[in-house]
């Protein structure tokens, strides 16, 4: 029963409107699945949430599709976190935006979930997107910050480009920064959480 509450069941019917998925994949793209699985943040239910162990796991249980929160560090680095700071889910204390990649790497973020998950560390964006398997969907939900929401679609954007899985991914986040995720990459599938 744990593991169901952990993985959300999505009936993806109405993104296709929404996030004008096309009709047909290229040769070799994954299409989104009618219906399935959704993680939410990963297996969060059991493993530490917005973690590789958590993405694993989710996968291992047949997850169709994942979602997880982006934030920027202080020195511009995309990192996993859904909260505004580490406070909830980490050892540390503070705004994600105020600590670097190299001070968000020292923290623990498996700890807060059970013990034996201690050790296990923020991912970066990078780090997460090397580690799907290529028929896993991406919701990637952009954790915006004043000032910096433009930014932070750019650059998500970017990377998921960069690991050419802009075929199966989608941003979820506010209209600025859905606009500069467009600019970034016009390709790019968004599901505006402002509509």
């Amino acid at each position: 029963m744990r593991i169901v509450n952990s993985l959300v069941v999505v009936l993806w019917c109405w993104f296709g409107a929404m996030l004008a998925v096309a009709d047909e994949p290229e040769p070799g793209q994954v299409a989104m699945p009618a219906r399935g699985i959704c993680a939410h943040r990963g297996a969060s239910d059991t493993h530490p949430e917005n973690t590789i162990k958590a993405f694993r796991e989710a996968i291992r249980l047949g997850a169709q599709m994942i979602e997880f929160d982006v934030a920027l560090s202080r020195d511009g680095q995309l990192v996993l976190m859904h909260d505004s700071t580490v406070d909830r889910t980490t050892n540390g204390k503070g705004p994600v935006s105020q600590l670097t990649l190299a001070e968000l790497k020292k923290l623990d973020a498996g700890t807060f979930k059970a013990k034996h998950f201690g050790g296990e560390q923020v991912p970066t964006l990078d780090e997460a997107l090397a580690m799907m398997p290529e028929n896993i969907w991406l919701n990637v939900h952009l954790k915006e910050v004043p000032g910096q929401a433009e930014k932070l679609a750019e650059q998500v954007t970017g990377r998921i480009v960069a690991h050419r899985r802009l075929h199966q991914a989608f941003l979820a986040c506010g209209a600025r920064a859905a606009a500069a995720a467009r600019r970034a990459d016009a390709r790019i599938k968004i599901c505006n959480m402002e509509r």
